[in-house]
């Protein structure tokens, strides 16, 4: 899908689109549960892992070398299982974050919500590329095109619904919702001819004080769960369980120790509850009932969502792009940099950046792989002692770092009239589209498997990565680059 057009009244008042998100795949796919399920199970498959189905969490008991995991079979079989770590996955009503005994601590909206599957007749400009919103005196409503030609439609209800025990709402009754909640023409004459599935649902904002619990973890909706404003509920279960998996990956292997996942907590809890903030916000603003309210508000969101910077920035930060660590432990830059500085911070994502040079047509391209990258940034017009650094950066990263990180050397032209393309490592940037955009002229870009920013050292030095290493990660491959660095 292209875009998100937002509706109040009868009028079209703002339009989000998808062109500005700042990735390769600059689009909205929506797809249903059963399918992303289909895809992840899928892949676990290729690389050889067993999801066992049905088998029941009924206790966990936590110890300091791990758990004990109380399993219930499909045949009734009964089964403890010790176990050294276990990642909660388990949703909201999540049996290990009840095992830990931990608060839950939020609230239940006022408002019930219709959710249905549907069948369309009528046509509206929009309805099947595009995200749309409706605000209106009765409520708000949501329509999204699905494959098949079906949509997907969410109606609210009135306030104190929410207390209600209700069955499904039927065909009869989401059309006169829709038509009561819709007032745009065209789009209020649309027709459900039929309905695939229909179903109720309430809205909680609550979250965890902590993530982790010595070898116990938590991630998705078992550790915070929101509004679905903004469709935000997915992307921060999956980036939970990207931000962690790597970081439990170097610990299991022996790679880093423990004090590594403390940062698990640092990084993920504050883009948490900073969405619970947000999506708290927009909920709040599109349930609102009293009529100068909702008149203030259609004004407020046609001025601001007119601005460069709300079209810029509200489709990345929806997409997850925007997602900063800067302030983690795990984020350092050795210079500091000016507030508004072209280029990226530690913390930051890594931007992707279309290449000029032969091969690979992206730089994202080069980091498809399941350890970290360290792009050496020779300089966009770099001398033969330049060149020479960076290679022997290289081979050092990669003796020292076999399998952990992998180096590219990154050099535009040389008026030395070599290039870095003699290296199996290296990136010819050409017109130094790569050096602009990461704001680096010459030094060290360490990116994590989760493609955010590690550390970054504007200079041609590997010591300051060491350290890092050691004292951010956890990881003891420093040992002895001093005596190396004076050897070379």
């Amino acid at each position: 899908m292209r875009g998100v057009q937002l509706h109040a009244g009868t009028q079209r008042i703002a339009r989000l689109h998808t062109g500005w998100i700042a990735s390769h795949y600059a689009f909205i796919l929506l797809l249903e549960q059963s399918e992303t399920e289909r895809i992840l199970l899928g892949r676990l498959h290729e690389l050889g892992v067993v999801v066992e189905r049905p088998v029941t969490l009924t206790a966990l008991e936590a110890t300091p070398a791990g758990a004990v995991a109380h399993l219930h079979h499909a045949d009734g079989a009964l089964e403890p299982l010790a176990v050294p770590w276990v990642v909660g996955c388990d949703g909201a009503h999540s049996t290990v974050r009840h095992a830990l005994g931990l608060p839950f601590a939020g609230q239940r909206y006022g408002e019930a919500f219709a959710l249905a599957d549907v069948e369309l007749e009528g046509v509206f400009p929009g309805m099947a590329d595009q995200l749309n919103l409706f605000l209106s005196p009765a409520g708000l409503a949501f329509l999204a095109p699905l494959a098949g030609g079906r949509h997907r439609i969410i109606l609210d209800e009135p306030p104190g619904s929410a207390d209600e025990d209700r069955p499904p709402p039927t065909a009869d009754e989401l059309q006169r919702r829709w038509r009561a909640h819709v007032a745009v023409p065209g789009a209020r004459d649309l027709t459900i001819a039929h309905t695939h599935w229909s179903s109720r649902f309430t809205i909680h904002r609550r979250i965890v004080p902590a993530l982790r619990h010595t070898r116990v973890l938590l991630a998705g909706d078992a550790a915070h769960v929101h509004s679905p404003a903004g469709a935000q509920g997915m992307n921060g279960g999956i980036q939970d369980a990207v931000n962690l998996g790597w970081k439990l990956a170097l610990v299991v292997r022996g790679q880093a120790t423990e004090p590594l996942l403390d940062s698990y907590d640092a990084e993920r809890l504050p883009v948490e509850r900073a969405i619970l903030r947000a999506t708290d916000l927009v909920t709040r603003g599109a349930t609102l009932r009293h009529p100068v309210a909702q008149w203030l508000r259609a004004g407020m969101l046609r001025q601001a969502l007119a601005t460069p910077l709300a079209q810029r920035l509200l489709p990345n930060l929806l997409a997850g792009i925007a997602i900063s660590y800067r302030g983690s432990p795990l984020a350092v830059d050795e210079e500091r940099r000016r507030p508004g500085a072209p280029g990226v911070a530690a913390g930051d994502r890594a931007p992707d950046v279309t290449l000029r040079s032969p091969g690979p047509r992206r730089l994202y391209d080069r980091l498809n792989h399941p350890g970290f990258t360290l792009l050496i940034f020779a300089g966009v017009h770099p001398t033969v002692e330049d060149l020479t650094r960076a290679g022997w950066i290289a081979r050092e990263v990669a003796a020292r770092a076999t399998g952990i990180i992998k180096s590219v050397v990154v050099a535009g032209d040389s008026s030395g009239g070599r290039t870095a393309s003699g290296w199996d490592t290296a990136l010819s940037d050409l017109g130094g589209v790569v050096h602009v955009r990461y704001g680096v002229r010459q030094g060290l870009c360490l990116i994590r498997p989760d493609r955010a920013i590690g550390i970054v050292v504007p200079r041609l030095d590997v010591a300051p990565l060491w350290v890092y290493l050691e004292s951010c990660l956890h990881m003891g491959l420093s040992a002895g680059w001093a005596e190396k660095e004076h050897s070379a």
